[in-house]
C-alpha cells in the first residue's frame, strides 16, 4: 500500500482551504493607534471647527474577525458643545462588505431612522449625510472603507463634504 494521502483527502483539503479564503481580502495594512489621527489632522479640524483644535479621544488598531477600526477626535473651546468637536471614525472591512446601496438602505431605514438624510452624490462610492438638531454624521463609502464624520449641526455641510474629500484620498494612499 502506497504511503500519503488518498485522492478524496487532498481534495477535501483543498476545497476547505480555497472556501475558507473565498470573500476575505485581507489587507497587508493594519490601523495602527494613529491612523485615524494621520488621516484627520489637527489643520482639519481648525478649518471646520473655526479655531484652534486639540486633539481629544483617539482609538486604533482594533480588529474583529469581519472589520479594523480606528477613531480620532478633535475638542476647540474645551468641547462644550457638540459644534466645538470633529471627529472620525474608520472601519476597514476585512472581509467582502455589503454593497454600498444595502448599506446606506440600512443607514436610513434603521440607523438613522427618523432624521432628516440627504444622499450625497459624487463622493466616494456612496455617502450620506444625516442630521438632527444638534449633530451631523457624514457617512462615506470608499473600496472596502467607510468612514464617518460627526460633528454639531451648526457646520457647513458643503465642508464637511470637502473634508469628506481629502480624508477619502488619505485613506486610499494607506492602502496596503
Amino acid at each position: 500500500m502506497k504511503k500519503g494521502f488518498k485522492k478524496p483527502t487532498v481534495i477535501i483539503a483543498l476545497s476547505i482551504f480555497i472556501f475558507s479564503a473565498c470573500g476575505q481580502d485581507k489587507q497587508s495594512v493594519k490601523f495602527s493607534k494613529q491612523t485615524a489621527c494621520e488621516i484627520l489632522t489637527a489643520q482639519d479640524a481648525s478649518r471646520v471647527l473655526g479655531g484652534p483644535a486639540t486633539r481629544g479621544s483617539f482609538a486604533g488598531g482594533t480588529q474583529t474577525a469581519f472589520k479594523e477600526t480606528a477613531q480620532c477626535s478633535y475638542v476647540t473651546k474645551g468641547g462644550a458643545t457638540s459644534d466645538d468637536v470633529l471627529s472620525l471614525t474608520i472601519q476597514r472591512s476585512i472581509q467582502r462588505p455589503q454593497s454600498v446601496e444595502d448599506s446606506l438602505n440600512a443607514l436610513q431605514t434603521h440607523t438613522y431612522k427618523g432624521r432628516k438624510t440627504t444622499t450625497i452624490k459624487g463622493l466616494g462610492d456612496g455617502a450620506l449625510l444625516a442630521t438632527t438638531s444638534t449633530s451631523q454624521q457624514l457617512n462615506v463609502f470608499i473600496n472596502k472603507d467607510y468612514f464617518v464624520i460627526s460633528t454639531g449641526a451648526t457646520k457647513s455641510p458643503t465642508v464637511l463634504e470637502a473634508l469628506a474629500r481629502k480624508i477619502s484620498e488619505r485613506l486610499t494612499k494607506i492602502k496596503g
